[in-house]
């Protein structure tokens, strides 16, 4: 069967500040109560987080420097932002 893409709805939000050392705060247009995910290049996990609400901060002191993806799921819909982390 064909997916209804009418049904499948993408959390547009902004990660910011792009890049980011310390800490990466996640901004919402709609109120979520997802999980967060950040994940390497190779697609390693290398943090996970909550949202709940319209905002998020997620500590990336532990993170070394380069890009990463930043993932928010809730339900069955999944959006992602690239983000870069420079130390």
């Amino acid at each position: 069967s064909v997916a209804n893409l009418d049904e499948v709805s993408t959390t547009d939000f902004s990660v910011y500040p792009n890049p980011a050392s310390e800490v990466i705060n996640i901004n919402s247009t709609k109120m979520l109560n997802a999980a967060v995910t950040i994940s390497d290049l190779t697609g390693k996990v290398v943090k996970t987080s909550t949202i709940n609400g319209l905002t998020a901060s997620v500590n990336t002191s532990g993170l070394n420097s380069g890009i990463y993806y930043v993932t928010i799921s809730e339900g069955n819909s999944t959006s992602t932002q690239k983000v870069v982390i420079r130390k």
